[in-house]
């Protein structure tokens, strides 16, 4: 084995579709577990809006409930 395949991680490039398909079930678990509790309870939610409206945004609630919405629409179809 060369130094110039090592240099090029030949050997570690058979693994990579593999290790892509591998890691989406957990990143869509994580999104999905990351906005479970806005989903499951509406005093949460009132936080994270409460929170959006201290950070200046507009119309919190609305922003709330779309970022809730596609983060787990992501996760779902990321899983």
């Amino acid at each position: 084995m060369g130094i110039a395949r090592l240099a090029r991680l030949d050997p570690t490039a058979r693994g990579a579709d593999a290790a892509v398909l591998a890691t989406r079930p957990a990143i869509g678990g994580f999104l999905v577990w990351g906005v479970w509790d806005n989903i499951t309870s509406a005093e949460h939610m009132r936080k994270f809006a409460t929170f959006l409206k201290q950070v200046g945004f507009s119309h919190p609630e609305v922003l709330a409930s779309l970022d809730v919405g596609v983060q787990l629409v992501c996760g779902v179809r990321r899983g």
